[in-house]
């Protein structure tokens, strides 16, 4: 679900999109996903957005796992106002416990 909030937060909206999704032709992995939202409510104030996500393999542990590992969202307000917030996604860690029942 794609949902945009006005900037004060006081409106908000599910709103269509489309977008690509780029796969690896050898492994049938998503490498790339790219979204833009569609017919964006005037109530809410922003006339674009946009997010890019790019993925690739990521050694956990000892075992590789299929991760995002940076995202770009871009949101237009207006006709000269565009924000943009570049994301990095590292240092995956994984994370185990063992636990035991012991009898009464």
């Amino acid at each position: 679900m794609y949902t945009l909030r006005s900037e004060d937060g006081s409106v908000s909206a599910a709103v269509g999109f489309h977008g690509l999704v780029y796969i690896d032709p050898d492994t049938f992995a998503i490498r790339h996903v790219a979204l833009e939202a569609e017919e964006i409510p005037k109530e809410i104030g922003w006339r674009e957005s946009n997010i890019d996500v790019d993925y690739d393999y990521v050694t956990v542990g000892d075992q590789k796992f299929l991760l995002p590992l940076s995202a770009t969202l871009k949101i237009r307000n207006g006709k000269k106002t565009l924000y943009k917030n570049d994301m990095q996604f590292r240092d995956y860690r994984r994370f185990t416990a063992q636990s035991r029942i012991l009898p009464n």
